[in-house]
């Protein structure tokens, strides 16, 4: 069952084209998954959760898709990687680029990037238990110990390239059309198990009761889910704004090539300094940065996810 549908980018002109590579990777992953289980009553697939995380920072985090079983969780992290990937027993990725032919290590390993998707996943709906978990047995029904699984899932032209030997990530990292396979089979090994005997040796062993999800939990969580969604701003029409100097003429912003940080330049009175402004709506440091082609100035507060083209 589909309860979450890949959005359409709205603001094409802000997507890069990285942002526009990895949507049509997205695409396809949630063309197969919603091919495999569109009817299943027991598999949901939501596509593109994004949230922030709980940290004082305000970052967010942003699934591809996100599978929901009674039995378990699965992150999926989908790449466009054209040339293939590798991976070692640590969860070390490389990319074989198709410009040299040579093996390059990722700048982020996107088995290590769905373990950290999937941490905070449980993080999130573990401090809303109370709302999204019945009780059991007098005990408050809990995501602590749900199981959670994750995946990356390669496109298009990508090939697998395992370690010599086997490891704890092989079966991890698979090609996007036999993705929906892998995950019906770790839902059937679970759906295998489910008798009363384990459902309860479970809630009470484990201090954490009541880790099958009903339906009605199943029902809450997707809608908690889809109501702290919160879309990458090429998915939304972003406003634009004008920012003025005290003289009365446009700002403009620049990179520092010698700090590396932005500054606020009006090139009418010859003022220059860092650029420091702040949110209207929370008050904390702003911040800017590039995107799309031709390139676009964005200013956003990453407290409120709030976006503003610069003009």
């Amino acid at each position: 069952m589909i309860d979450k549908e890949l959005e359409n980018i709205v603001s094409k002109e802000l997507a890069s084209k990285e942002d526009l590579m990895g949507y049509e990777a997205e695409k396809q992953t949630a063309h197969y998954l919603k091919r495999k289980f569109f009817d299943h009553p027991e598999i949901h697939v939501l596509n593109n959760v994004r949230f922030k995380c709980l940290t004082d920072d305000g970052d967010y985090t942003q699934i591809d898709h996100l599978v929901i079983t009674p039995y378990c969780f699965i992150v999926i992290e989908t790449k466009s990687w054209t040339g293939g990937m590798k991976y070692d027993e640590d969860g070390n990725c490389w990319y074989l680029s198709k410009e040299d032919y040579e093996w390059h290590p990722s700048k982020e390993s996107p088995i290590y990037q769905a373990k950290i998707q999937s941490e905070a996943l449980r993080k999130v709906l573990q401090n809303n238990k109370e709302t999204l978990r019945k009780k059991f047995l007098f005990l408050q029904g809990g995501f602590q110990n749900y199981p959670v699984h994750y995946l990356v899932a390669l496109h298009g032209e990508s090939n697998v390239v395992k370690p010599d030997k086997p490891c704890k990530f092989d079966g991890t990292v698979l090609k996007s059309e036999v993705i929906p396979d892998k995950v019906l089979e770790i839902y059937e090994s679970y759906k295998k198990s489910d008798t009363v005997k384990n459902f309860v040796k479970g809630a009470i062993l484990k201090n954490d009761s009541l880790w099958l999800l009903p339906e009605e939990d199943i029902t809450k969580t997707i809608a908690f889910l889809k109501d702290i969604h919160r879309p990458q701003y090429f998915y939304r029409k972003i406003e634009e704004e004008q920012a003025n100097c005290k003289c009365g003429s446009v700002l403009s912003f620049e990179m520092n090539r010698a700090t590396k940080k932005w500054e606020t330049i009006c090139k009418s009175c010859g003022m220059a300094k860092p650029f420091s402004f702040r949110c209207k709506k929370c008050r904390k440091p702003l911040e800017l940065f590039e995107t799309g082609w031709p390139r676009r100035q964005l200013v956003f507060c990453r407290y409120c996810d709030e976006y503003r083209i610069v003009k």
